[in-house]
């Protein structure tokens, strides 16, 4: 889908927009706010003397903190997902779903005689003693 030039000039995104305007929008709010502001900084190139510039700005107009640079050149996104038919994998019916092993007793299998030591929980094997029924 091509985005319309109307909605391109409209809508612009953090890194077309001026550093400068992030960091006075912060200023102007840092003065009333005790604590620091969380402000992310959006650079279009890598240039080391607007990097300088941006945060001795940052400084002068008394912000206490920015937060992440992010300069566009490096941004990309990398696929973190793949796809994966399940169907192909369990198809032979070799594999089956949780809970499926075989050899496995239950916790209710066996049943627990009257006086037998508990276990588990807390108890750690310790018999109960002194008159406790």
């Amino acid at each position: 889908a091509v985005i319309p030039d109307h909605v391109k000039e409209t809508y612009k995104t953090s890194f077309q927009l001026s550093p400068t305007s992030f960091l006075q929008v912060a200023a102007r709010a840092q003065k009333w706010i005790d604590q620091a502001i969380s402000r992310n900084m959006y650079l279009e190139t890598r240039d080391i003397d607007e990097m300088v510039d941006i945060y001795t700005g940052a400084w002068n107009r008394g912000v206490k903190t920015t937060y992440y640079l992010h300069m566009k050149p490096r941004h990309t996104a990398e696929q973190s997902t793949v796809k994966v038919n399940k169907a192909e994998s369990i198809g032979d019916g070799s594999k089956k779903g949780f809970g499926s092993s075989a050899g496995a007793p239950s916790p209710a299998a066996e049943p627990v005689a009257a006086g037998a030591p508990r276990r588990g929980f807390g108890f750690g094997g310790s018999s109960s003693t002194g008159g406790e029924s």
